[in-house]
């Protein structure tokens, strides 16, 4: 019988796989001296590379740690593994189909190779070069065969603790992940604590985090630590990116320059779907095994999934934030009801919310179809005029003044939205947002939403404006019935008096005139007499004045050019003008058309006008009479202005001159009827007076007439 052979490997203080394997190897080697020898474990269809020995202890030696070895049935490592016996080898196509990286130089003469068996199960193979063909003799296999026996235990035991020491930091490292992410508001902060850990847990200084943009195909780095040197912060080629995202698959990278650089490159994948690349890189040996490779791919795959909940939280909060900073413009806009104030209120709460370069909102203009500066705000707002109109822009080109400013590189930035305001079918205007970053989805959403109500809003304004014109112009048709029924009133009144007044006066003024012409020897009672006879011409003057107002005479209407009655009426004032310091400029337009009117009473509210402002200048001034064709209100009008230099009217009292009785002379020098006939005779003419005055610089009274086809 031969004796038993002993293998007692010192194993007490190894604490990992390497270790252990390294001094399982020595032990072997002590047995079977040799030039070099590894310990394998199989790992499927290969068997890796875990511990090596070589007999000159230099570093680096013929294999190194991570090489593999594959199991072809038509080679040496398919034999070991079909007979599960060990073999002696002296050819050099055998001895070199069990060296991971090829022929060796200086060629091996010799190789004794042996399977780690458990049972029916090789685990591994042991296998020893030598440089001498005669280096293992033939009673070397049953020698290994029986090492190899009280090996595989050990090997196996080995392996089974760290995969168990894997699983373990693999489940350390997920909870890791998940305190990361539970204590990041932000997937950059996210990245940092996540690639932090991947350096510790890696042992590699050389790691990267690479997320697809918003646009589908760009990827963004994250997580790079900005206190290291930009060579330890992984970079990532575009073809190499786009290789692994459609792919989908890990890609392992290995370039010579000066150093071996071994890269791992895995996808992120949500729900199946590509969402960024994680990277490592290392260049000491040996490179990423299996493990690692599957280690990462179970951190790409929890990262994804984290990574996609801190984007929901982020935009969840966005969205919360936005939502409150909408309900704040809502709350500032919803009571007014000036649309311009609206507008304005809005663009500036919505650039300060949104960090926006410019907010414009551009109304429709329902009269002529331009837009409209209503509201402006942000940082370019200075460059807009409110106010201002600019035309519509044919199709969907951009509107002024944005493509001024676009020219002028004044909007430059990612982000830019355009959102109709309308009410139904009805365009109200639009809002245009600019700012430096491009607008998220929930960005979209919620100034889409702030557009809703907004045009609500501005749709309400618009209705109060024109529900506000309507009580105006029932209150002023109102005020016109009701005084038009006061000056009937009046005029029945007027009328009354006059006819009794009137014969009365008459007598007086007769009888008067007769004892004048009689009563020479008196000039005191002739000088009394005379002042009863002016005062008495005056009163029957007040009289007819109240007869002119109280009569309703229906007038002669003929087609009659102004500028002529305006000449006649000249002709009759002129020497009283003269009188009084007073410089009569007549301007006529040229070529006026011909208007229906009563020559008459047109005269007479020429005069009334006249006389008034000559009154106006006692101390003598300019007066400007003036004729203009114009167009107001879609139709023509002849114009005529009366423009004097003298005191003016106070503002508090022009909303009365037009009242009957009402008067700025003192007492005495006027009746208050003037202007009430004047105007009068005006709206009968399908016309209306307006006035400007200014206290201290003069009045100008303005009559319009319409131009009608005759």
């Amino acid at each position: 019988m031969r004796p038993s052979l002993t293998f007692s490997p010192d194993l007490g203080d190894a604490y990992n796989l390497f270790q252990t394997l390294q001094r399982v190897l020595a032990e072997l080697v002590h047995h079977f001296p040799c030039e070099t020898a590894y310990l394998a474990v199989r790992q499927g269809e290969t068997f890796r590379l875990e511990a090596v020995w070589n007999a000159n202890d230099e570093p680096g030696g013929y294999f190194n740690l991570g090489q593999t070895i594959i199991l072809a049935p038509d080679r040496l490592s398919g034999e070991l593994v079909e007979t599960g016996q060990g073999q002696i080898s002296v050819e050099p196509d055998e001895i070199n189909a069990l060296a991971p990286s090829g022929p060796l130089s200086p060629p091996f003469l010799a190789c004794l190779a042996a399977p780690l068996r458990i049972g029916q199960r090789i685990i591994g193979l042991a296998v020893f070069f030598a440089t001498h063909p005669d280096t293992f003799p033939n009673d070397s296999l049953p020698r290994v065969h029986e090492l190899a026996r009280h090996a595989a235990p050990l090997v196996e035991n080995a392996v089974t603790l760290a995969e168990a020491e894997r699983h373990l930091q693999r489940l350390a490292l997920l909870n890791e992940l998940a305190a990361a992410a539970s204590a990041s508001q932000d997937v950059e902060s996210v990245a940092r604590r996540v690639l932090r850990l991947l350096r510790r847990t890696f042992q590699t200084s050389r790691v990267g985090l690479f997320l697809l943009a918003p646009d589908g195909h760009t990827l963004q780095s994250y997580g790079e630590d900005r206190r290291r040197a930009r060579k330890n912060n992984l970079t990532l080629d575009p073809g190499v990116g786009a290789r692994v995202l459609d792919a989908g698959t890990p890609l392992r990278l290995e370039t010579v320059n000066g150093n071996h650089l071994h890269t791992l490159w895995v996808p992120l994948k949500y729900r199946a779907q590509p969402v960024g690349v994680l990277g490592l890189e290392t260049d000491s040996p040996p490179p990423f095994s299996l493990q690692d490779e599957q280690l990462l791919l179970v951190i790409a795959s929890h990262l994804a999934g984290l990574i996609e909940n801190v984007h929901l939280n982020e935009e969840t909060r966005d969205r919360a934030r936005n939502l409150t900073a909408i309900h704040h413009i809502v709350q500032q806009i919803v009571g007014l009801v000036d649309a311009a104030e609206i507008a304005q209120t809005t663009t500036a709460l919505t650039a300060g919310q949104f960090e926006c370069d410019l907010v414009l909102i551009l109304m429709m203009s329902e009269a002529d179809h331009t837009l409209i500066a209503e509201g402006v705000g942000g940082k370019l707002a200075g460059y807009v005029r409110l106010g201002e109109q600019y035309p519509l822009p044919p199709g969907e080109d951009m509107p002024e003044p944005l493509t001024s400013l676009a020219r002028a590189g004044f909007l430059s930035g990612e982000g830019r939205m355009s959102i109709p305001l309308h009410a139904g079918e009805q365009i109200l205007g639009m809002i245009h947002i600019f700012r430096e970053d491009r607008f998220t989805e929930n960005d979209r959403l919620v100034l889409e939403s702030l557009a809703g109500v907004l045009s609500s809003v501005l749709l309400n304004a618009r209705r109060y404006q024109q529900l506000q014109e309507r009580i105006e112009a029932q209150k002023l048709a109102e005020k016109k019935m009701v005084e038009a029924a006061r000056l009937a009133a009046i005029g029945e009144i007027a009328a009354g008096v006059a006819h009794e007044l009137n014969n009365p006066l008459t007598t007086i003024a007769g009888f008067t005139e007769l004892v004048l012409e009689d009563l020479f020897a008196e000039p005191r009672a002739q000088e009394n007499l005379a002042l009863v006879l002016q005062e008495a011409r005056r009163a029957r003057d007040v009289v007819r004045r109240l007869l002119d107002f109280s009569r309703q005479d229906e007038s002669f209407k003929v087609p009659a050019d102004i500028n002529e009655i305006l000449g006649e009426a000249l002709a009759l004032v002129h020497h009283l003008a003269r009188a009084s310091g007073v410089e009569i400029q007549y301007v006529p337009w040229d070529a006026l058309p011909l208007i229906r009117m009563d020559r008459g009473q047109i005269k007479q509210v020429i005069l009334n006008l006249v006389q008034n402002a000559l009154h106006a200048m006692p101390r003598g001034g300019s007066l400007i009479l003036q004729t203009t064709l114009e167009g107001r209100d879609d139709r023509d009008w002849v114009a005529l202005r009366v423009l004097d230099t003298g005191e003016g009217i106070p503002v508090d009292l022009i909303p009365r001159i037009f009242e009957p009785f009402f008067t700025t002379k003192p007492p005495g020098q006027g009746t208050g009827l003037g202007l009430s006939i004047s105007n009068h005779i005006v709206v009968e003419h399908e016309g209306f007076m307006e006035v400007e005055s200014e206290r201290g610089h003069g009045t100008c009274f303005t009559v319009w007439l319409p131009v009608v086809t005759l």
